[in-house]
């Protein structure tokens, strides 16, 4: 018996890693949700066995099935800290959001997902995943960090959307270059007066 539900785990695992949804499906119907939510490799859940595959969909089909999106990584993490590292970030944090993952849980060093986001995520695909975080609760304004450091870098792009997003400029130090204040200050301008005729 034993020899047989180790079976089946490995080829759970192995479908889980090879994103084959066919195969998946009928799998995770042989497993509870205490098992879904229960370490089964290398004292990893299925649900982390996802994440590092950088299976999102994958990781929603498990969700579906009984996953729980706060069960802990097995290092003690969040999930959704976990698939900021991944190759799929965005697909994994979506899935992860949408099964009701809490925006607002830090990782264990205290670090909120914002931040998180500004630390793993290029440049190009920053916006996406704040604008994600932003749908899902998350107060772009909680960590002004994010616009102070898209205007030392000048970053106009990433100014131009967290100013659209809603953010305010907040006291900024002394190495923020003058004409990043002065880009900010005219999106923000430009920002009130859509504001106001929105209002009208």
């Amino acid at each position: 018996m034993f020899e047989f539900l180790k079976g089946r785990e490995q080829k759970l695992i192995e479908a889980i890693e090879n994103g084959e949804l066919e195969k998946l499906g009928p799998l995770l119907n042989k497993f509870d949700s205490q098992s879904l939510n229960s370490p089964v490799h290398e004292n990893q859940t299925v649900m982390e066995l996802a994440i590092h595959a950088s299976q999102a969909r994958a990781l929603a089909l498990i969700l579906s099935k009984g996953g729980l999106p706060s069960t802990p990584s097995a290092t003690g993490e969040p999930l959704t800290a976990l698939a900021l590292t991944q190759t799929d970030s965005l697909g994994l944090l979506s899935v992860l959001l949408a099964a009701g993952a809490d925006v607002q849980q830090p990782d264990s060093q205290g670090r909120g997902l914002l931040q998180l986001c500004v630390e793993n995520c290029n440049a190009s695909q920053l916006p996406l995943h704040l604008s994600r975080l932003q749908q899902h609760g998350a107060d772009l304004n909680s960590y002004p960090a994010l616009l102070i450091n898209a205007m030392q870098q000048f970053d106009q792009p990433l100014i131009q959307f967290l100013i659209n997003s809603g953010c305010v400029l907040p006291e900024l130090p002394a190495s923020i270059p003058a004409e990043s204040t002065r880009y900010a200050n005219r999106l923000i301008d430009d920002y009130q007066i859509r504001q106001q005729f929105l209002q009208r």
